[in-house]
């Protein structure tokens, strides 16, 4: 499977007599005719395996293999300044930011970042720019509850290599809840973001959480609360 079309019915077919679930969808399949998922112990608990349809196969580390090489390519080098200058962000400001389609951002983590950007004035929200629809529907949600729509930046799409090289211009990635940053949050930490996350109980709530686990047990941003969320982001 991947994000924009489903292969499943080829699967169903028993086109292989192993048919393995990894990486595209973080999730069960479902599917009686996929056998195995792949999975590390942090974004699938062995207590979840009831949830799966798949037998679960579990990798040492992390589940998702990348490297820098791929995740942050070797780009020529420019100033945070002159990045800022390029993708309009203010120079002296905090830079929050979430490069997840807008898709993902649910009411309840959007009320944690207003109420964050309302307790760190000189910070602005860095955002894709989607479509019209939803950059105007982002925008009058944010007016609402008082934070003013310049402070909300949409990022114009990019190629692969350009895009990760310019989320070094941001200070923070904050993640989602239900659907959790996968690859998105892996290319920010490669361009060395702190990742704040706060882990759900099925595997798409729990992607961050198993890229930061990477770095150790006991990462500040990976956090059990709201609360906790919204603290440890205005701290940092």
């Amino acid at each position: 499977t991947d994000y924009y079309k489903s292969r499943l019915s080829i699967l169903a077919l028993r086109p292989a007599p192993i048919q393995v679930n990894f990486l595209a969808h973080p999730g069960t399949s479902g599917a009686e005719f996929v056998d195995h998922i792949i999975a590390d112990r942090i974004v699938a608990p062995p207590d979840n395996a009831l949830f799966f349809s798949e037998s679960i196969l579990y990798m040492s580390h992390h589940y998702q293999v990348n490297d820098h090489r791929a995740s942050y390519p070797i780009h020529p080098e420019k100033t945070i300044s002159e990045i800022r200058k390029n993708e309009r962000l203010p120079e002296d400001a905090f830079v929050f930011c979430n490069f997840n389609g807008l898709y993902k951002i649910e009411p309840q983590v959007f009320e944690i970042w207003i109420r964050i950007m309302h307790r760190v004035p000189n910070s602005v929200l860095w955002l894709v720019n989607e479509n019209n629809e939803s950059n105007t529907n982002i925008l009058r949600q944010a007016e609402i509850r008082g934070v003013e729509r310049n402070r909300i930046i949409l990022a114009e799409r990019e190629d692969f290599a350009q895009h990760i090289f310019r989320v070094r211009a941001a200070d923070m990635f904050l993640d989602c809840l239900t659907y959790n940053a996968h690859t998105t949050a892996v290319d920010s930490l490669w361009g060395g973001l702190p990742v704040m996350t706060l882990p759900g109980w099925n595997m798409n709530m729990r992607l961050a959480t198993g890229a930061l686990s990477s770095f150790g047990p006991a990462s500040e941003t990976c956090v059990r609360t709201e609360s906790e969320y919204e603290e440890v982001a205005v701290a940092l």
